[in-house]
């Protein structure tokens, strides 16, 4: 393996300095930020054993969906249809750079921030339980409402009218709906802001899935990034095993995936492509996200380096802040991305730098393959396999 180590320390505020070590701050659920060690990392290769990847934004382009089900929550909690995302302007950056490449935690958390006042909490708090609808677990969905309950009634919970609303299959939305503000009423419900706002953006963004996946919106809200397809190849010819991590959970992974495996021309299910996939189901509470760095440890873990030592021969691909830190948290050196909704992100921790655009296209797989030839040393032997393998894509 390379011995040409560098620790790539950017100038951020979240850089912990002590006993000669450098140490990155992140905030955890529990109020109070943990710490990791940040060790040096390689900035060219003798020989690549794993990469691992973002989904949305460096894998794949879901934007155009998740600022469609961000709007849908926004238009709903504050009764107004009109509703649409601030562009920017001399005195104020817009709502987008606040709204994509962060956790949903984030990006909902500044929407109910910077409209709060307009927010109608009747609405919210009915369109919570209604919201619960879209969701199998009902008896952890219960306990997260009881956690979450701020005023009002507790019976609301044992009564059988909320249980229809939450089990009830062939409830039209009408009905549900009402159904919902009648229960908001009668029992003074009062949901948390940012849990319920959180739930109702789920829900649309899993009507919105299940309508693609169905075939009842046709409209192309979820694309492979540029060059996906041929990097993916190029890494399983020349052996380098493939994480794919995201901050979505599980459920949003099985549609979007497949469709992006689809739009390739790939046969084999996704699932199976990768070495490792792991989604904020796959952590605790799926509270531990981006920029904590679990993810990218049970995905590193999975494909067999679960120490920090053996992990030298890997690097992480992102697209923004939260996703570069919880790479660089995770030990392993990182490789930004460009993506229009994170353009304007910190990348100063992407030690391995920022991958050029090739024109207008979005992303840079292509540029970390063909022109950065994925850092690998001049005149290793992997190297050689993979200019290799770039001459016989291009024949082709």
């Amino acid at each position: 393996m390379s011995n040409a180590l560098t620790l790539h320390v950017p100038d951020s505020r979240d850089i912990v300095r002590h006993d000669g070590e450098v140490y990155l701050r992140v905030p955890t659920p529990l109020g109070r930020p943990a710490l990791y060690l940040l060790p040096p990392v390689p900035q060219e290769f003798d020989k690549i054993d794993s990469i691992v990847m973002d989904m949305d934004g460096s894998s794949t382009d879901t934007e155009k969906l998740v600022l469609r089900a961000m709007r849908d929550m926004m238009r709903e909690i504050l009764q107004r249809p009109e509703f649409r995302f601030a562009d920017k302007t001399e005195t104020d950056d817009g709502d987008y750079p606040h709204i994509i490449g962060d956790s949903t935690t984030n990006h909902v958390r500044y929407l109910t921030s910077k409209y709060g006042d307009r927010i109608d909490d009747r609405r919210l708090s009915a369109g919570y339980l209604r919201a619960l609808r879209r969701h199998r677990e009902i008896r952890a969905r219960f306990d997260l409402m009881e956690r979450d309950f701020v005023s009002g009634d507790h019976r609301v919970f044992e009564g059988s009218a909320l249980r229809d609303l939450l089990t009830s299959p062939s409830m039209p939305f009408e009905v549900a709906d009402r159904t919902a503000l009648e229960l908001t009423d009668k029992y003074g419900v009062r949901m948390d802001r940012l849990q319920a706002a959180i739930d109702i953006y789920y829900a649309n963004y899993h009507i919105i899935l299940e309508g693609i996946r169905d075939g009842a919106i046709t409209e192309a809200l979820i694309e492979p990034m540029p060059f996906l397809a041929e990097f993916l190849s190029v890494c399983k010819k020349i052996g380098i095993k493939l994480g794919l991590v995201t901050s979505s959970v599980e459920k949003e992974a099985q549609i979007v995936m497949p469709i992006v495996f689809q739009g390739m021309n790939f046969d084999t299910p996704y699932e199976e492509y990768y070495d490792a996939v792991v989604t904020a189901s796959d952590n605790e509470m799926e509270n531990y996200l981006k920029p904590h760095p679990m993810l990218y440890d049970i995905a590193l873990t999975m494909m067999g380096y679960q120490h920090q030592s053996r992990r030298t021969g890997s690097f992480g691909i992102e697209d923004s802040t939260a996703g570069l830190k919880a790479v660089r948290a995770a030990g392993i050196g990182a490789v930004a991305v460009i993506h229009p909704g994170t353009r304007n992100h910190d990348k100063s921790f992407a030690n391995l730098g920022t991958a050029l655009l090739n024109g207008e296209e979005r992303g840079g797989l292509r540029d970390i393959m063909a022109r950065s030839k994925l850092f690998l040393k001049q005149g290793s032997d992997q190297r050689r396999r993979l200019e290799q393998a770039l001459s016989e894509l291009s024949s082709v």
